[in-house]
């Protein structure tokens, strides 16, 4: 599986449709699985929901690492299709509520060096 970071795109006329271009021709050319990284603090630009379910019509790419907010977290988890079969926070601070919502888990700088807690947060408060 690989994590794919979308590109620093400074483009004013169609920023969303080259992102999903940009993102399809990689999740194309890949042999592996894709999760699509949305870290609008890290590219400027953030994708929102309906982009990323747009995203997620595409076979290779499974899922998400959802950077932006709890509303966008629900949003997604409510309306991904089954083939978008993942969708990770990346904010340590919104794990447990991530969680709650029914995320599948945190792709997480904290569980470096506090993984056990981690771990189980999650497996202790898995809603079945």
């Amino acid at each position: 599986m690989q994590l794919v970071l979308r590109l620093f795109l400074i483009i004013t006329n169609h920023p969303k449709k080259v992102c999903i271009n940009t993102l399809k021709a990689i999740a194309d050319a890949s042999d592996l699985p894709i999760i699509i990284y949305n870290i609008p603090g890290r590219v400027v630009v953030e994708m929102t929901p309906d982009t990323l379910l747009r995203l997620a019509e595409h076979p290779n790419i499974i899922g998400v690492k959802e950077c932006t907010s709890l509303a966008n977290m629900a949003y997604l988890i409510e309306h991904k299709p089954e083939e978008f079969s993942l969708v990770y926070t990346g904010e340590d601070g919104d794990a447990f509520h991530a969680m709650n919502l029914g995320a599948d888990g945190v792709i997480s700088v904290a569980s470096h060096t506090n993984g056990d807690e981690m771990h189980e947060m999650f497996t202790g408060n898995r809603r079945e």
